[in-house]
C-alpha cells in the first residue's frame, strides 16, 4: 500500500541523524519551535518535544549558539528564499561546526508560514579538513621554494657586492649613497618575501577585512608568476574602477596559488593563464547564492579541461582530479568554504581541450 508524502516525510523527519525543526514567526517577532524531531531534541538536552515547543532558539541552547541560529532563521526569512550556513557555533574556536539549511515554508497566498531547518554536526569532518588544507599548504610552500630560492640568492648577490664596494677606502660618497640605497632596497625586498612566505604557512583564524580588490590581486602576482615558472606567460587585465570587497588577505592569496597550481599542472607544454578581475551583478540566470553585486576574479587556463561529470564533482572535499598521489581534493573545496565564510561564491567553467576558468566571487563592500 502506498505511503502518503505527508506520513513518508514524518518517518524520515523523526528518523533522521540530521537536526530537523520547524519554527513560526509570534506576534513578537521571535522565532519558535513547533516541531522539532529527536536528533533536534538530543542536541539541546530534551527529553521530549513539547520541553522545546514553544521555546526560541535562544531559550533552548543559550545565548552563544542560539543566537547564530536564530540570525540564520531571521536571514531566510528576511530574503524569502533558502539559507545556507556553514561554521562554527559560539565566538569561541572549539565550538561545534555545523552545516544547516533553512528553507521558507509558504501557505496558500504565498505568504512565509514558517521556517523548516535541517543542521548536520560536521565539527569531525571541518576539523580534519583544516588540519589537511595546511598540509596543503605546506607542500604548496615546498613547490614554491624552488623559485624564491632564486629570488632570494639574487638580494644576496647585490648585499655582497655592496659589502665589497663599501670596503673600499677611496669609494666617492655620491656612489656610496647609492650602494647604500640599492643595499636597503634589496634587504627591504628580501624581508617582504620572507612575509609573505610565513604568512602563506601560518594557519590563523579568519580575519575579514574591507580590501581594494586590484591592490589584493597585484600583491599576489609575483607569487603567482614564480609557481608558474617561465614556460607559461601569466596576463593580467582588470576593469577600471573595481568595487572594494571583504575578505581575508591571507586566504585570498592561499586561495589565488592553488588556482595558479592547479592551471600550471592542467596545462601539458608551454601555454598562458589569464588573472581577470570585473565588477558583476547577479543575474536572473545565476544561482540565488551569488552575492547581488560582486567582483569577480578569474584564473583562467589553456589546458586539458575537464569533463562535465568531474566538474560537477570538483569541490567535493576530497575529491581531486590530478593523478593518485598528487593532490588531497580539498584544494577547490577550501576555497569555496572561504567564499562562503565571507559571503562570496565560487564559479567553475571548463571545456576538455579548452581549458577551465575558477572565479572567486566576493561581495561588494563599502567602508
Amino acid at each position: 500500500m502506498p505511503v502518503a508524502p505527508a506520513e513518508r516525510f514524518e518517518k524520515f523527519f523523526a528518523a533522521t541523524s540530521d537536526c530537523q525543526f520547524y519554527v513560526k514567526k509570534d506576534d513578537d517577532g521571535r522565532f519558535r519551535y513547533v516541531h522539532v524531531n529527536p536528533a533536534a531534541l538530543a542536541v539541546t538536552g530534551r527529553a521530549e518535544e513539547h520541553d522545546l515547543i514553544g521555546l526560541t532558539p535562544v531559550e533552548a541552547m543559550g545565548e552563544e549558539y542560539g543566537a547564530t541560529v536564530e540570525n540564520n532563521i531571521a536571514e531566510a526569512f528576511s530574503q524569502g528564499r533558502p539559507y545556507h550556513f556553514t561554521g562554527r557555533l559560539g565566538s569561541t574556536d572549539d565550538g561545534p561546526v555545523y552545516d544547516a539549511n533553512y528553507i521558507p515554508l509558504r501557505d496558500s497566498t504565498g505568504k512565509i508560514a514558517g521556517i523548516l531547518g535541517s543542521a548536520r554536526d560536521i565539527t569531525q569532518i571541518s576539523d580534519l579538513s583544516e588540519r589537511l588544507l595546511h598540509a596543503q599548504r605546506l607542500e604548496a610552500l615546498g613547490e614554491l621554494s624552488g623559485g624564491v630560492a632564486h629570488d632570494f640568492n639574487n638580494i644576496l648577490t647585490i648585499l655582497q657586492s655592496a659589502l665589497r664596494f663599501l670596503a673600499q677606502d677611496d669609494l666617492e660618497p655620491a656612489k656610496r649613497d647609492v650602494i647604500f640605497r640599492e643595499a636597503n632596497k634589496a634587504l627591504k625586498n628580501g624581508a617582504a618575501l620572507t612575509q609573505r612566505l610565513t604568512s602563506f604557512a601560518r594557519k590563523e583564524k579568519l580575519q575579514p577585512k574591507l580590501h581594494d580588490v586590484e591592490n589584493l590581486v597585484s600583491s599576489c602576482l609575483f607569487m603567482m608568476q614564480r609557481m608558474l615558472g617561465k614556460r607559461i606567460k601569466l596576463n593580467v587585465d582588470f576593469e577600471r574602477g573595481l568595487w572594494q570587497a571583504r575578505c581575508d588577505r591571507n586566504e585570498f592569496e592561499i586561495a589565488m596559488m592553488n588556482l595558479v597550481t592547479n592551471a600550471r599542472d592542467a596545462i601539458e607544454a608551454g601555454g598562458e593563464v589569464w588573472i581577470t578581475a570585473r565588477n558583476k551583478v547577479r543575474a536572473s540566470s545565476d544561482p540565488i547564492h551569488y552575492p547581488e553585486e560582486y567582483v569577480e576574479i578569474a584564473v583562467r587556463d589553456n589546458g586539458r579541461g575537464m569533463p562535465p561529470e568531474v566538474m560537477d564533482k570538483a569541490i567535493e572535499p576530497f575529491f581531486s582530479t590530478k593523478v593518485d598521489g598528487h593532490g588531497t581534493g580539498l584544494g577547490l573545496s577550501g576555497i569555496a568554504k572561504f567564499l562562503n565564510d565571507v559571503g562570496g561564491a565560487l564559479r567553475i567553467e571548463s571545456e576538455v581541450g579548452k581549458g577551465t576558468s575558477v572565479s572567486l566571487l566576493l561581495a561588494r563592500d563599502t567602508p
